[in-house]
């Protein structure tokens, strides 16, 4: 018994001096009081607990212990519980929550040391309840303490209401946003969430963001859109399942018509439309198929492959229908006519509309409850659907050719055997469904769980090119040759052209357009709204002529001649003002010259057109992923304010697109006279500029000492000249010598338009010679007609004859190609982190990768695609093709590598492996060209599979070959010092760019810019396919990203393909004789191999023995393509003087080398070559000055375990700020006032901050 006292006079000793530690956590959370006393709580802090939903300290000791709030409970004694009392008691089981608790939000909180567990009933109770009761103009603040982060729970709530939600938040910068909550967005969401991929660039990047968001912001709400009205029609799946019994539900084949006894994944991996189609598939072969002008399984595979999300609008089928070449007859419940007939041309607002009529009998389909179905005729009569509950009691035989009433004496009237075998009376599929909806069939109908609908057809928001196909076959509308005529939508037949046409026609007209070169200067600092703010914009216009020395003549500004004009605003409150005095400049100019065509150039168009964009009408941008490239729209210009409107179409476009250096490089670039740019951008605030005056020395207070110098020659020379630098100034101290700094930003701002107006028609001139001398080429090609660098390299090719005879594909053929779609390859040696100390490191770069390939190939494959039969999935058959692209199931690999030749994507990283060997019957597979599986083979000693795929036979069309080694002599002839012309620039331009065009993505989201009006018409009627939308108050437009359902994107994948894998071949032959020479590589990161630097004459001789024998065999060293060279550089040292002495490799594009060079007079320099993906160079530089080390002691310090380290990415080498925009979707900017990013190589590290990130 003694012992027993002892025992609870320690445990009560325990419980007392804990209690003062747990009643300072309760008042640290808000409790005003003693929480416990005597190791007990004290009914106070119980309520306390209860008000607060249960988000307060409980205690982990005393009599108390293993207490948690229950919101189920309706008194404080039931409010209060021991956790135990929630679950079911198992003495063998896990633990399972009682049924009653089963809905409840269990959330982990932190109480100091404390962690325990909150049982919520918010999203399943109070936020359901506000969500179903909400009304217009509404908003439902989100109480994220009873959420967490379990972004599941608060995604089901939404899902569980009828109404169309969005969700607002305030960024931290004070945007309002609003994001739609469709039902495509919440499946997207909970895929992400399900698959654990809540970093953003996980998953798609919208539903990426609204997670990272969820994590961030604490200021959400829930809304309703606020649009009144009806949405556009559309069909997705059906939502209910049914039990009713099999004879009726086989009789009516509801299972063909997508409609299921329960939800099961394999049931819903079709979209509703996909389904139907295949269901008007005849059983017969195809060629009877065709002959009875039906669809193929092919047909419906073009369709297939280009839809994008679940639910397609009934609108939509008009595009279905003209890929088919099929007519399509829609029944539905809002069609009082009968049917809608697709596809129609004219309009129907204007009841014109008329039918297209295509040959053979036209698709039947049918929508009901949004759900497609083929609407054929079924073996039962109406009356026996209305009255067959009755029919089957009854034992009526052959109740279902029953046609009215039963009848004493007649018995039950039924339809003939004859007319039965001729079908009629048989009912439609549609109108049997219809029936069975009726109110008196409700009990065997069950709404499916919309939450468990998202989860099973998440299916159409999985971004992978896995999609299994049942058939490889096309149609010829899946394939188009360049010299193909073909209409874009809404274009006549009689505008049929074909791709090279095009732009041939494109290059051969006149320009009518004037060119324009514009720059705004801002206030980023102290600004009213903390917004970006112009206080000024210049603009400079090209002079009449066809080169250079005519259109950019020096600049000249009087009576006769006005080549620009300069906007200045002093009030900074109208940001709208300056636009607008631009903009009338450039109406004038185009009036008095007759034109009515302006194109105005920006460098980097995505800032400038923010200040723009509300004085356009008719406006339309292209600007995919946040990116501008191009805008067009009308300039309703008015000489005075009563004066007739002069219509002015605009065109935006953005120079970085064509020539993506900063303007500061123009003028070596192009040999212009070109002065150093310095502006002391931080001094400009509203205050300044009202001062206007500043001395020498203040300036020079907001510019870095390297710049002082700079700056000083320009205020003395130009300052002087151009009267920003003046003495004498009236309120300030005779003869003192001061800077106008709103002049010097006149100064600056028009030296920009200058630079870039003579940069950019150098470029085009460049252009215009390169192609003139290209024998290929038909036309000089302008650059004014061009948007991006990309398809200027793209266009050459077209008109050059590179792709005559080879197909652009689309649909399944691009679909399935598009998976051996495999870029450079970059990581560490097996994956390692790699130190490397006290050796010479040799960087052997391989020259103009890409040009190296495409002139290694035998060309690009000509013809058509073949389908692999299964005969032919040999390996031998494929060696005696020209070329070909196969899906394969790798059995086995005879040897690893520490540089893998393939890889598979691991949620959306590519991953280089030698794990993958896949167990016969799973479902992994790998899809490569020739080149990648004929170096598989060789490399790796592979075995694999050959499971389907595409051949060509037809040979290739060599002309990329001529073309490219055209380009390179010429780059390296303008080059070569003793013959140096600017020009090897645009060369080098065109050969980098050459290919990139091949593998253009179809496009999944459109931009679409409104005024308020119609954009909120606009979202209403489209809010399932909307995304976004975003809008400033009192502004122009309304900007909305939405989802395209159906593409009809063409690319040339087959050619880019093979120039990829013709890259990583060129890669391969050496890295793998180096490996095989026991060479040490460190790091491979595209075209470049990092390696010991002693054994490169060793690697040199074994190549030679190895490819001399080979056609396109050349020395490893060399500059001429194909043939590698060193990328170490040192200013003021020659490359045969450097060499690389240390280096640490970390992960992919992050590394460090130190270099050791020997000038002309035998010094010894040192240099650091970095690479941090994500942090520039010279943030490493500042954050190692801040912890007194050198780069190289950094990066080895972060190859160790546990250790990570913080870069501030707003400063440079010296510590001086580096500004970073913010562009808000309402299309304002803002500065980044703190940009922190933590880097760490230590998985578990990692893991760790993730997790408390996201707690």
């Amino acid at each position: 018994m003694k012992g027993l006292k002892v025992f609870y006079l320690i445990i009560y000793i325990t419980e007392m001096s804990n209690q003062p530690s747990f009643n300072e956590l309760a008042r640290q959370s808000g409790y005003k009081g003693s929480a416990m006393t005597k190791g007990k709580l004290t009914r106070n802090y119980k309520s306390f607990v209860a008000r607060n939903h249960g988000f307060a300290p409980l205690p982990t000791f005393g009599r108390d212990k293993g207490l948690v709030y229950n919101p189920l409970g309706k008194q404080l004694r039931t409010q209060l519980v021991l956790e135990s009392t929630l679950y079911k008691r198992s003495a063998t089981k896990a633990q399972k929550l009682k049924a009653r608790f089963k809905e409840l939000d269990m959330i982990p909180t932190t109480f100091g040391p404390n962690q325990q567990v909150v049982y919520s009933d918010y999203t399943s109770g109070t936020l359901a309840k506000q969500l179903n009761q909400l009304k217009e103009n509404e908003s439902i603040p989100l109480d994220r303490r009873r959420i967490g982060n379990d972004l599941n729970r608060l995604i089901k709530a939404i899902a569980g209401t009828p109404n169309n939600i969005v969700m607002a938040y305030t960024d931290h910068e004070g945007v309002n946003k609003h994001t739609t909550l469709n039902r495509s967005r919440l499946s997207g969401i909970l895929k992400g969430l399900q698959e654990d991929s809540i970093l953003a660039d996980e998953i798609s990047e919208s539903d990426g963001r609204i997670i990272e968001h969820f994590s961030q912001f604490t200021n959400m709400r829930l809304a309703l859109p606020g649009f009144k009205g009806n949405t556009v029609p559309e069909s997705g799946f059906f939502p209910f399942t049914h039990n009713f019994p099999i004879e009726l539900s086989q009789r009516l084949n509801l299972y063909d018509a997508g409609i299921f006894t329960q939800v099961r994944p394999e049931n819903y991996t079709d979209n509703c439309l996909i389904r139907a189609l295949k269901q008007a598939v005849p059983k017969a072969d195809v060629e009877t198929a065709v002959m009875e002008a039906s669809i193929t399984i092919r047909d419906v595979q073009q369709i297939e492959t280009r839809i994008v999300t679940q639910f397609v609008p009934n609108r939509e089928l008009q595009k279905v229908a003209r890929m088919l070449k099929r007519n399509i007859k829609l029944d539905s419940n809002t069609n009082h006519n009968g049917f809608v007939w697709y596809p129609t041309e004219g309009s129907r607002t204007c009841n014109n509309l008329t039918r297209v009529v295509y040959p053979g009998s036209p698709i039947e389909l049918a929508t009901l409850e949004n759900h497609y179905f083929l609407n054929k005729k079924i073996p039962i009569t109406n009356y026996a659907v209305d009255h067959w509950e009755d029919l089957i009691d009854s034992g009526v035989k052959d109740w279902w050719r029953v046609s009215g009433k039963h009848t004493p004496g007649k018995g039950w009237p039924k339809i003939s055997q004859v007319d039965w075998a001729e079908k009629k009376s048989w009912t439609t599929t549609y109108k049997a469904v219809s029936r069975l909806r009726d109110d008196r069939f409700t009990k065997y109908w069950k709404p499916i769980d919309f939450t468990s609908s998202l989860m099973a057809t998440s299916h159409y928001n999985d971004k992978s090119v896995n999609r299994t196909f049942s058939s490889l076959e096309y149609n010829r509308q899946d394939i188009r040759g360049v010299n193909e005529p073909y209409l874009n939508e809404k274009e006549p037949v009689s505008q049929a052209k074909s791709e090279v046409q095009r732009i041939l026609d494109k290059h051969s007209k006149t320009d009518e357009h004037l060119n324009f070169f514009l720059d705004f200067e801002t206030l980023t600092r102290e600004t009213s709204t903390g917004r970006h703010t112009p206080y000024l914009c210049c603009v400079v216009r090209e002079t009449p002529g066809l080169r250079f020395d005519d259109r950019c003549k020096p600049l000249v500004n009087n009576l006769d001649r006005q080549d620009y004009a300069v906007v200045r605003d002093r009030g900074f409150t109208n940001p709208d003002w300056i636009a607008k005095q631009v903009l009338h400049w450039i109406g004038e100019v185009c009036k008095r010259e007759g034109c009515k065509k302006a194109r105005i150039f920006a460098h980097n168009m995505k800032y400038d057109f923010r200040f723009i964009r509300n004085c356009i009408t008719q406006l339309n941008t292209i600007e995919p992923d946040g990116r501008f490239v191009v805008g067009w729209g009308l300039l309703e210009h008015k000489s005075i304010q009563k004066a007739k409107v002069y219509p002015i179409r605009i065109s935006l476009r953005d120079s970085y697109c064509m020539i993506s250096e900063p303007l500061g490089k123009f003028g070596k670039m192009f040999a212009l006279e070109q002065q150093k740019e310095v502006m002391p951008y931080d001094m400009y605030t509203p205050k300044n500029l009202d001062k206007r005056w500043f001395t020498l020395e203040e300036c020079l207070a907001y510019l870095p000492p390297q710049q002082h110098d700079a700056f000083t020659k320009i205020v003395r020379g130009a300052g002087k000249k151009n009267g920003f630098y003046q003495r004498d100034v009236t309120g300030y101290k005779p003869s003192q010598w001061l800077v106008n700094i709103m002049e010097y930003a006149v100064y600056y701002c028009l030296l920009d338009c200058e630079v870039l107006r003579n940069g950019w028609n150098k470029f085009r001139d460049q252009i215009l010679d390169v192609t003139e001398t290209m024998e290929w080429c038909p036309v000089k090609v302008d650059i004014n007609f061009v948007n991006t660098a990309a398809k200027l390299a793209h266009s050459i090719m077209l008109l050059s004859g590179v792709y005559d005879n080879v197909y652009m594909t689309s649909g399944v053929v691009q679909s399935f190609c598009s998976r051996a779609v495999v870029g450079g390859r970059t990581m560490c040696s097996r994956n390692e982190i790699h130190v490397v100390k006290d050796r010479l490191i040799g960087n052997s770069d391989a020259n103009s990768l890409y040009p190296s390939a495409m002139a290694r190939l035998p060309g690009y494959l000509k013809g058509k695609p073949n389908v692999l039969t299964p005969e032919q999935t040999s390996y031998a058959f494929l060696q005696q093709q020209s070329g070909y692209i196969v899906e394969v199931r790798v059995d086995k690999v005879g040897k690893w590598r520490d540089f893998p030749l393939q890889s598979k994507a691991v949620k959306g990283v590519r991953d280089f492996s030698n794990r993958l060997e896949c167990p016969k019957g799973k479902g992994y597979t790998l899809t490569m060209d020739n080149y990648s599986l004929e170096d598989f083979l060789k490399y790796q000693d592979a075995e694999v599979t050959i499971l389907r795929g595409y051949y060509w036979n037809k040979g290739y069309n060599n002309r990329i070959n001529d073309v490219i080694r055209y380009l390179y002599s010429c780059r390296l002839h303008y080059k070569d010092p003793k013959n140096y012309n600017p020009i090897e620039k645009s060369y080098k331009l065109l050969l980098n760019s050459a290919y990139g065009y091949t593998l253009l993505k179809p496009p999944e989201t459109e931009t679409v810019t409104l005024t308020p009006k119609k954009a909120q018409d606009y979202i209403r009627y489209n809010f399932n396919y909307v995304r976004d939308y975003s809008y400033v108050e009192g502004g122009k437009y309304w900007t909305i990203s939405t989802i395209k359902p159906i593409h009809d994107h063409f690319n040339l994948s087959v050619a880019g393909i093979q120039v990829l894998s013709m890259s990583k071949r060129i890669m391969n032959e050496v890295m793998c004789l180096a490996e095989d020479l026991e060479i040490p590589m460190y790091y491979q990161d595209t075209d470049s191999i990092h390696l010991d630097a002693s054994r490169t004459e060793q690697l040199t001789e074994a190549y030679e023995k190895a490819y001399s024998e080979e056609p396109w065999f050349q020395p490893l060293y060399g500059d001429q393509l194909g043939q590698f060279s060193s990328d170490f550089e040192m200013d003021g040292i020659k490359e045969q003087d450097i060499k690389c002495v240390n280096g640490v490799y970390l992960g992919k594009k992050c590394y460090i080398e130190l270099l050791e060079g020997i000038d002309s007079e035998g010094k010894v320099h040192y240099d650091a070559h970095i690479r941090m993906k994500g942090v520039g160079d010279k943030c490493v530089t500042w954050r190692c000055k801040e912890l007194g080390c050198s780069p190289l002691e950094l990066y080895t310090r972060l190859s160790e375990p546990d250790q990570g380290e913080t870069f501030d990415l707003l400063r440079d080498d010296k510590g001086w700020a580096k500004p970073k925009f913010i562009f808000h979707p309402d299309y304002t900017i803002s500065s980044r006032e703190e940009f922190h990013r933590f880097i760490t190589f230590d998985k578990n590290l990692r893991e760790k901050r993730k997790k408390l990130n996201h707690t």
